[in-house]
């Protein structure tokens, strides 16, 4: 599907001073205000690396929260201008208002290469009424507007439509990116289609609805929205939301899905509550029967069931909005159960408005903590294996060698398989395969650093031990080692660290194979210092393939997988040609 939306690529940037609007609507603590999941922030980084690359000065904005025009110190985007910094390992200016003084000044003084934030555009009243004096305000800080904040594009706010009328505009990366997927999905869907649709307001996702009315063969209402369906048809809904100016609208989407042949599935159930709290009393009721102090938060069981089934046998699903009150653990199991329903389904999918970290935390929750532990077993279980076929009598090098190649080679074509059978799903497996550091920060070492520590102080502990078996096998067995249990103690603790690694920046190849060969060259075969000086050699060489692959190909990026993969083949040749082995 062509758009026919200009994107940054198309226009010259250099030298210009741009309005970027992102979506920097990031969850945080309730208590300390700590940014919990900065996703939505690395999303913007390629724009923006994109624009400071080339000589603009950048001046983003986003919103955070509803603080319907108040300021709120807990609702600052001081600490996303800090993270924002941190990423991009360049100062972000960090303006104290957004229209004011401070904003201005700090805009006319921006260079080229610099970038600002604003503070938080709804600390404006006139943000969210799209107020014509408040667009021409912010663009007049601007030379081109940047839209780049793919879950808020379709507000009428005046960063996101308003400052189009007095800027030229385009799409930033990520907006186009999401469009091209989208557009593939939604032009020609695999059927049955079906779209998910919740969250509190019918009024945020009319056009959505009237679109997919066009083209979905299911449409499921749920969350919030669901109630002023259900009170346009006569039902009795408590202190449930409602928008009693959409009733009208509602019986008009009903009529409007049976003219269209389109099933709409309408909550029959509803688990109510009798305050807006995780431990409030509830029970499970009719959605037309709602007691007057109850307020519904979230499906019922029988609703979850129907909604479930629906999603299980959809080719395409459009999901946008959750199905209760899912930061409320005992009013979450609604959306947790469409979530999994989502990922086992094999439905190509569509995951908006913040749903997809939804489907990672709910349908998936196991996955953020086992992913190492999973690594490990999968690489321990391959080290033992290419050890194995490797034994004969002891271990040869090349034996070793080539037993690995030969396992490599049969795992890869089963991955290969499975990419294959998998196509539509292949892109985020495609870039941990080649092995990749973009979008690669702090956060993604907090989830290993305990593993990469635990490994690394067990292999210093048996550096000793290594020294010895680097003798041969008769003398260390003559020094009173059981070698067998020591080599496996050293697979065990090289998986590890492996697994470690490779759960953050992918299947980065040869550098185990080249990084200590070289450290040996240069400061012996102690293992004492040879072990610290590897990891510390390996993690130069790969920020420096990695700087390599970033300059290269500007401004697209070369993943360091590839750089490496250059690099390992002709010195793998080297190092047989170097060494006499015997098979």
């Amino acid at each position: 599907m062509n758009y026919n939306k200009k994107t940054i690529m198309d226009v010259d940037v250099a030298g210009k001073k741009i309005l970027l609007r992102c979506d920097f609507n990031v969850p945080q603590d309730k208590t300390t205000g700590e940014i919990t999941s900065d996703k939505r922030i690395v999303a913007a980084l390629p724009t923006i690396r994109y624009l400071l690359d080339k000589g603009a000065a950048v001046i983003a904005c986003s919103h955070l929260g509803k603080p319907k025009g108040e300021w709120k110190e807990k609702l600052s985007l001081a600490p996303v201008a800090k993270r924002l910094s941190e990423l991009l390992g360049r100062e972000v200016i960090f303006a104290k208002d957004i229209v004011g003084e401070d904003a201005k000044a700090k805009a006319a003084a921006l260079k080229g290469g610099e970038i600002m934030l604003l503070e938080n555009l709804r600390f404006d009243i006139r943000e969210e009424k799209n107020d014509p004096g408040f667009a021409k305000e912010l663009a007049s800080m601007a030379e081109l507007y940047v839209s780049d904040a793919f879950g808020t594009v379709h507000r009428a706010h005046a960063s996101t439509a308003g400052v189009a009328a007095f800027l030229p505009a385009v799409s930033g990366l990520l907006v186009a990116k999401e469009l091209e997927i989208m557009g593939k999905a939604l032009d020609d869907p695999k059927r049955p289609f079906v779209a998910v649709l919740g969250g509190a307001k019918i009024s945020d996702k009319l056009g959505v609805i009237r679109n997919l009315l066009d083209k979905a063969d299911t449409i499921i209402i749920g969350g919030g929205m669901a109630y002023t369906f259900a009170k346009a048809q006569g039902g009795e809904i408590g202190k449930s939301l409602c928008e009693n100016d959409k009733l009208d609208y509602a019986l008009e989407m009903i009529e409007k899905a049976k003219k269209n042949g389109v099933k709409l599935l309408l909550p029959t159930d509803t688990v109510a509550a009798d305050s807006f709290s995780n431990d409030a009393n509830r029970q499970v009721v009719s959605t037309m029967a709602i007691p007057a102090d109850y307020e519904g938060m979230d499906i019922g069981p029988d609703t979850t069931k129907t909604f479930c089934d629906a999603v299980k046998g959809a080719g395409t699903v459009v999901w946008n909005g959750p199905m209760g009150v899912f930061e409320f653990e005992n009013f979450a199991a609604g959306t947790r159960a469409m979530a999994q329903a989502l990922a086992d389904s094999g439905a190509v999918t569509i995951v908006g408005g913040g749903l997809a970290g939804i489907l990672v935390m709910l349908a998936l929750p196991q996955f953020g903590h086992l992913l190492v532990p999973a690594a490990f077993a999968g690489a321990l279980a391959t080290a033992v294996l290419v050890y194995l076929l490797a034994w004969k009598r002891g271990v040869n090098p090349v034996r070793l060698i080539l037993s690995g190649v030969a396992v490599a080679g049969m795992l890869g074509a089963f991955s290969s398989t499975i990419l294959l059978l998998n196509a539509d799903k292949a892109g985020g497996v495609l870039d941990f395969s080649i092995g990749t550091l973009s979008a690669r920060s702090w956060p993604q070492i907090e989830q290993v650093w305990l593993y990469m520590a635990a490994g690394f102080a067990a292999a210093m502990l048996m550096s000793n031990k290594l020294n010895i078996l680097a003798l041969g096998d008769e003398v260390a067995t003559g020094l009173g080692m059981r070698v067998e249990r020591i080599r496996l103690l050293l697979l065990a603790t090289a998986a590890l660290l492996a697994a470690a690694s490779v759960s953050v920046a992918g299947l980065l190849g040869f550098v185990g194979l080249i990084a200590p060969h070289i450290v040996r060259i240069l400061i012996g075969s102690d293992n004492r210092y040879l072990l610290p000086g590897a990891a510390l050699f390996g993690a130069l060489m790969v920020v420096a393939c990695d700087t390599v692959g970033r300059m290269a190909m500007d401004p697209s990026e070369l993943p360091v997988g590839v750089i490496m993969s250059l690099l390992g083949p002709p010195f793998f040749l080297w190092l047989l040609r170097r060494h006499n082995y015997e098979a």
